[in-house]
């Protein structure tokens, strides 16, 4: 049994003495810059800078280059890292470290702050150490890196690697959160152990997840929601194997870093816990629960239910959101289509979003086809693939959500061993891309295929919604409760990576009795308690039934919920940001050339003109107006 013992939970502050921004494969780096720039009871703003394959350019035309991904996988990671960073001004420095000049060059916000370019290992102590002062040193060997970092920080000593330094030891108090780290060989690991620190946490290592694991935990949950005790024994049997160096008899509660693993299954939630995604920033995850927690943002709140259920809770979450001076917009019957899903999980400014529905992996296809690359190579590749189909914003239109899954590629498994050794160009893969989009069902063998793996999705009234966005809540950092089947992982993806700070989900299918009662006393305690103990303790009314031990939290010990100041406050909050969205977007279409981008911004505009014109009212118009003239007038001084 655990220890129930309740400490102290530590919440640190950001550190805005340095912010550091370094490539996310020089782990090295920026653990020693770590050393350098950590204090206790603070977490140091360390961000990842994703691979680059060129430098920053404006895509004019749809067709996808070998380096299309890459750069909007970089965009999108300098447009959350410049919101947070304008969000937590005054900085002092700014640290870019080990970054190309591909990477730099969508840096565009430098200008602002005082940089300082560290290139190197060599670099760091003559750059830093002139505002450092009161550290000790520590020595270590590159092989033992993690725990040198965890060593040096808890010593208040900068790191230094020497392949001739002695073994460090692991050291842990106990009575304290532990947090378990999978060794990633990235900068996720180091933001980990930062965090770690900062909390006053003990700390764990295990061997990071394959694929191949990830890939069979999920068919053993598959076989165990069907009621095969035996995968689930199986499941707990390689996890616990994981984990059995670690002493979580006096831990308080344990967050795990993870790119998948659900250890809390194999502890049958003994002890209160999260979880935190090594692939899906957590960097920018871990700032933003800082950044916003103790408060709501806007106030708003959207209760989603296509009504498939003759019980559900939504009624009772919905009133108890009222009670928490919430604006509650509900979604809910016809109501709850994919259309109004979509955008509002992208462009309504809430802080809590509730899912009432069916989830789990959805019917499509099976595909073959052939193309011919830009060198005249024919390829065969082999996938699965998807569908959902919904009215468009735009007259006469369908909107088409498209996932495929690759299985084959030229007869090679995809992602295989064997694919990689071939060593096919990168243009070859753009090409594909570009076949892919242009070709016609005569030129493809398509057959169906029942549950597609992975595939997982929201049904709403008028089908699947395929969970395909990349901003959340108005590029906010919301609440997510995806109370549907087999919602932790797959689908929980996009709501990550676009600025959930906390998101509950389910390992298999959820039995309806079981969402309504852990739904409702979730909800009844999350104000007063973390969302961490809230779960923990409404996971107790599941005890003994087929859905015990079947939600998972993704977030952090201390994140919870807050209460709105009033009614009034929230609706005006939410006003007040469609209107700003509105006029950012009227900005960025007037700036932006790409055909799909100018369509997807007018799609947002349309919604937004409805949103304003169907839930709001002139008086909203006039207090917002008053309210623009009094500030205008505050600021000249009239």
């Amino acid at each position: 049994m655990f220890n129930k013992k309740v400490v102290a939970r530590n919440i640190p502050n950001l550190n805005p003495k340095f912010v550091c921004i370094v490539d996310h494969k020089r782990q090295d780096l920026a653990a020693v810059i770590s050393s350098y720039i950590s204090e206790k009871n603070n977490y140091p703003l360390i961000f990842e800078f994703p691979t680059v394959t060129s430098a920053n350019y404006e895509r004019v035309n749809e067709d996808v280059d070998e380096n299309v991904l890459s750069l909007i996988r970089a965009g999108e990671f300098v447009t959350f890292v410049n919101n947070i960073l304008v969000r937590i001004q005054p900085i002092d420095n700014l640290i870019i470290a080990g970054l190309s000049e591909e990477q730099k060059s969508f840096l565009d916000f430098l200008k602002h702050f005082n940089v300082i370019e560290i290139n190197n290992l060599e670099e760091v102590d003559f750059l830093i150490s002139p505002f450092i002062v009161g550290k000790g040193k520590i020595q270590c060997r590159h092989d033992d890196l993690l725990k040198g970092l965890n060593a040096a920080l808890r010593s208040n000593s900068t790191l230094v690697l020497n392949d001739d330094a002695q073994d460090i030891e692991l050291k842990n108090e106990g009575d304290k959160g532990m947090i378990l780290v999978e060794t990633e060989p990235f900068v996720a690991t180091i933001i980990a152990i930062n965090y770690a620190f900062s909390i006053d946490a003990d700390i764990a290592f295990v061997n990071r997840v394959s694929e191949d694991e990830r890939l069979d935990i999920q068919d053993k949950f598959v076989k165990f929601g069907e009621g095969n005790k035996k995968a689930g024994d199986e499941i707990r049997a390689l996890i616990n194997k994981r984990i059995s160096h670690v002493d979580f008899a006096k831990s308080e509660f344990v967050t795990y870093f993870t790119t998948g693993m659900p250890y809390s299954f194999a502890s049958k939630n003994s002890l209160p816990s999260t979880y935190v995604n090594s692939h899906l920033r957590p960097d920018l995850f871990i700032a933003n629960n800082l950044l916003f927690h103790g408060s709501v943002r806007f106030g708003g709140a959207v209760v989603f239910s296509p009504e498939f259920f003759k019980d559900e809770e939504t009624e009772l979450v919905g009133s108890l959101l009222i009670q928490k001076n919430y604006f509650v917009k509900e979604l809910v019957g016809k109501d709850a289509n994919i259309l109004n899903l979509d955008m509002n999980i992208r462009q309504f400014p809430f802080d809590v979003f509730h899912i009432c529905s069916h989830g789990g992996e959805i019917d499509g296809h099976s595909v073959e086809e052939d193309f011919t690359d830009s060198k005249g190579a024919k390829h065969n590749i082999v996938y699965e693939q998807v569908l959902s189909f919904s009215p468009s914003l735009r007259p006469g239109l369908v909107t088409v959500q498209r996932k495929d899954y690759f299985k084959r590629f030229d007869g090679y498994i995809w992602r295989s061993p064997e694919l990689k050794a071939q060593k096919f160009p990168p243009y070859i893969f753009s090409d594909m891309q570009n076949a892919l989009r242009h070709s016609k069902a005569k030129d493809k063998k398509v057959g169906p295929k029942k549950k597609i793996n992975n595939s997982c999705a929201i049904q709403c009234s008028d089908g699947p919604h395929l969970a395909m966005f990349t901003t959340v809540a108005s590029q906010s950092s919301p609440f997510i409760f995806n109370n549907t089947c087999w919602s932790w992982y797959h689908i929980a993806e996009p709501f990550l990576v676009s600025g959930a700070n906390s998101y509950i989900g389910t390992l298999w299918n959820v039995e309806n009795k079981a969402a309504i009662s852990f739904a409702s006393e979730f909800y009844k305690t999350a104000f007063s308690n973390s969302v961490m103990d809230a779960a923990h303790r409404s996971m107790k009314k599941l005890a003994g039934s087929s859905s015990e031990d079947i939600y998972v939290v993704w977030g952090l010990h201390f994140t919870k919920l807050a209460s709105g100041k009033n009614s009034a406050i929230s609706r005006e909050a939410i006003f007040e940001e469609l209107m700003r969205s509105l006029g950012v977007w009227q900005y960025n279409l007037k700036s932006t050339k790409l055909k799909s981008t100018r369509d997807s911004i007018a799609d947002f505009l349309k919604w937004i003109y409805s949103e304003i014109n169907s839930t709001f009212s002139l008086t909203d118009y006039e207090l917002f107006k008053k309210k623009l003239q009094e500030n205008k007038m505050k600021n000249t001084g009239k």
